[in-house]
């Protein structure tokens, strides 16, 4: 997935991977995905990789990003069981996608309790295409599919 904005900014964030590749049956260990982030903005660049994310819950950044899409956001903030990332809609000035990067995902020149607030990158709505972003986390699902029963163990 891929988000752009103003002065060269982006945001690129890809799956690399189940967490615990090797489990299969448990709902909440079979789906963390390990999330690999690059991120440019004009105060620096920075990567990061860290299992934060759930196949779950990339599902729903995509529904939230095709609501967003569609001009009928679900919410206003879609975010996740670990905080490393969050996205806000914001209507106006100008409709944008705030993310959030926090803890892990935190840009390097963070330090101690300043990564726990995290730095905001605002993308142009008018500069994305939301549906393909959307699509595109469609189709690391479908290379790394959720696993495990909803109702077996915790």
């Amino acid at each position: 997935m891929n988000l752009y904005g103003q002065d060269g900014a982006s945001f690129d964030l890809g799956i690399e991977g189940y967490q615990f590749p090797e489990v299969a049956d448990d709902y909440w260990d079979s789906n963390w995905f390990f999330v690999r982030g690059q991120v440019r903005c004009s105060q620096g660049d920075w990567t990061f990789r860290d299992p934060c994310l759930t196949t779950f819950e990339l599902r729903e950044l995509a529904d939230w990003l095709d609501s967003v899409a569609a001009g009928r956001p679900s919410s206003t903030i879609c975010s996740f069981t670990e905080p490393n990332l969050d996205f806000e809609y914001r209507p106006v000035p100008a409709a944008s996608i705030v993310a959030r990067f926090t803890h892990e995902s935190a840009p390097p020149w963070q330090r101690g309790d300043d990564r726990l607030g995290g730095f905001a990158l605002s993308f142009d709505v008018v500069l994305n295409d939301l549906a393909r972003s959307a699509s595109q986390l469609r189709e690391m699902l479908a290379m790394f599919p959720e696993r495990g029963n909803r109702n077996g163990a915790a």
